[in-house]
């Protein structure tokens, strides 16, 4: 068993290469990847996808970090404690072949992760404290290449009463 210390070592460890993964060079990826807090009931995460390449990208609509729940690597965090948040592992599948979502050079997408599949607490949780959402996510191509590797960190404020 981890102690408090050593989880939270280990998060910022995450939150440092997050920064670094994040703040890879852009010009050598081709999509740029922002995340927020959408103060939904319970909380979600949004994301847009932005090609900031010259050549046109594709992806499947189940690679996108909405599109499966084990897409997007998540971790949340008690802010006052340091103690993770106990997370669910929710089953995706998929029949026939994926809907191919294309983007033309400065075009953009933008979709919501909902949050609860993974936290069964969250809910009840966010009434009482604030949380950090920690994420990693890894773009790919229709053809398998990879697009980028992205993270950072999400403030979840604590829901007044």
């Amino acid at each position: 068993m981890r102690s408090n210390s050593g989880i939270a070592a280990l998060l910022w460890l995450l939150v440092l290469v997050g920064q670094v993964v994040a703040a890879g060079s852009e010009s050598a990826q081709p999509l740029r990847i922002r995340a927020s807090i959408e103060m939904t009931d319970p909380a979600s995460i949004s994301f847009t996808i932005t090609n900031v390449g010259a050549e046109p990208v594709a992806l499947t609509q189940p690679s996108l970090p909405w599109g499966d729940p084990h897409n997007v690597v998540l971790v949340l965090v008690n802010r006052r404690t340091g103690e993770t948040i106990r997370k669910s592992y929710p089953i995706q599948d998929y029949f026939g072949p994926p809907d191919i979502v294309s983007l033309a050079p400065g075009k953009y997408i933008r979709g919501m992760l909902n949050m609860v599949p993974y936290v069964e607490e969250l809910k009840k949780l966010s009434k009482k404290e604030d949380i950090i959402a920690f994420w990693y996510y890894e773009a790919n191509a229709v053809d398998g290449r990879s697009l980028g590797k992205f993270g950072g960190w999400l403030e979840i404020p604590r829901r007044k009463q």
